[in-house]
């Protein structure tokens, strides 16, 4: 890293400054983590991108296919959802809508019921998460195209049998602790949660009013939810979402799991020691060998079932997700 540095807001509503220590809510970067605790049992030898994943998550051996617009019509597997799959999102898992949105599309639909279980405490980790998941009809059939979805949380179940370890604990052990990383978590200690970021929409979402407010989703640490001079408004309610430590503790042991929490700072020395092949100031926890395997094409390297030259996912055109021949 040649310079790091911090500008902005952390809370607009608190006028909070951005700092190093800042922590934001990883969502979807959180999979980078999940995919390098996979590699490193695959090179123990304990799981193969070619198994099913029904060896280790049998809720999955009697999944099935949706129709294309409506989930009355089911098709049997044509063969069984692959451990790759789930690293390269051609599982069929889909996903259901967020931050209080409405589902945007048919398959959306499909995972409100499970995104409301998770919002009212009833699904209380990821074991729970993937039973119900898996009954979830998929939205094509494995490999036959990409889509965006819950194939990550599925690849972390998969990690805790396999591990026999809860992914928490796992990625703690094996990943933050031997890195260094001190200020990544799943749930933000309490002494910690003055640094967290708070989380915004924007109204209208697409920005382009002359008039643009922000709407709280996710409270920060400071607890202010708005401000009438930074047009920062407040939801009814604070989000479920919340990531800060409590008694009660919130969903992964909840699921999904882009719940992990970071700062620049750590996310910075995880991805240094992608770039070094696998190792970081004399730790190594990939082979040069694993770190090439993930800057290979996982639309196309690892199958045999034909694709479209541009993958079409909800009549867009992803033409970016390819490798140039």
């Amino acid at each position: 890293m040649i310079h790091f540095e911090a500008h902005g807001h952390a809370d607009l509503a608190a006028e909070k400054p951005m700092l190093p220590q800042t922590l934001f809510r990883l969502y979807s970067q959180t999979k980078p983590f999940v995919v390098v605790g996979f590699l490193m049992l695959r090179e123990q030898g304990l799981v193969d991108l070619n198994e099913p994943i029904y060896k280790f998550l049998p809720e999955f051996g009697s999944a099935v296919v949706g129709a294309k617009r409506s989930f009355g019509e089911l098709a049997p597997l044509v063969r069984p959802i692959l451990v790759r799959d789930l690293l390269g999102h051609t599982s069929g898992i889909g996903f259901g809508p967020g931050f209080g949105y409405q589902p945007e599309n048919y398959y959306e639909v499909s995972y409100v019921p499970l995104v409301e279980k998770v919002d009212r405490g009833e699904i209380r980790s990821l074991a729970e998460w993937c039973q119900e998941l898996a009954q979830v009809p998929l939205r094509f059939q494995p490999g036959k195209d990409w889509g965006y979805g819950y194939s990550s949380d599925v690849l972390g179940r998969l990690i805790e049998v396999v591990s026999k370890r809860p992914l928490e604990e796992f990625l703690r052990c094996e990943i933050l602790e031997k890195l260094q990383l001190t200020e990544t978590f799943f749930q933000v200690p309490l002494d910690k949660a003055v640094d967290l970021a708070a989380l915004y929409k924007r109204e209208p979402w697409h920005g382009s009013s002359k008039s643009v407010n922000f709407v709280t989703c996710d409270v920060g640490g400071s607890q202010v939810m708005e401000n009438a001079k930074k047009r920062v408004l407040a939801l009814p309610k604070i989000d479920s979402s919340s990531v800060l430590a409590s008694k009660r503790s919130v969903f992964l042991e909840g699921a999904p799991i882009t719940r992990q929490v970071s700062s620049l700072r750590d996310c910075g020395r995880f991805f240094s020691m992608l770039v070094n092949n696998g190792e970081l100031d004399g730790i190594r926890l990939l082979s040069p060998e694993s770190v090439q395997l993930l800057r290979r094409d996982w639309l196309n390297d690892f199958t045999t079932e034909k694709r479209q030259s541009v993958p079409q996912v909800d009549g867009i055109d992803q033409w970016f997700l390819h490798r140039s021949p």
